[in-house]
Order: structure tokens, then sequence, then C-alpha cells
């Protein structure tokens, strides 16, 4: 994992952390479960992107 991934995660969660906050204390998991989701579907997409990227150069690579 790159460095500016993980700067760029971090910042995700320091604007994420006031608004989920107060739901860590109120017992209910449906906010944390949600933001973990969330997060884990930016990663999802962000791996799609390099895969895509990786993909169409080795199709230029290879002439197809």
């Amino acid at each position: 994992m790159s460095s500016e991934s993980i700067r760029t995660r971090s910042d995700n969660w320091k604007k994420q952390l006031p608004d989920g906050a107060a739901s860590v204390f109120e017992g209910g998991s449906s906010a944390v479960e949600g933001t973990a989701s969330e997060a884990q579907v930016d990663i999802l997409y962000r791996q799609i992107g390099q895969l895509k990227v990786e993909n169409d150069f080795l199709a230029r690579k290879l002439g197809k």
C-alpha cells in the first residue's frame, strides 16, 4: 500500500470521526458497520481502478 493511499485513508477517517464518534457510545453498531463498509467499498474501487490501468497497459503492450 502506498503512503499516499494511507494518507488518504487517514484523512477520510479524520473527516468521519466527528460524525461517527457519538455512535460509538450509543450502543448501535449500524453506523460503525456503515462506515466500515464504506471504507471497504472505497478500497475495492481503488483496487479495481489499479487493475484496470494495469490491464489497459498490458493490452496496449501486447497489441490487443
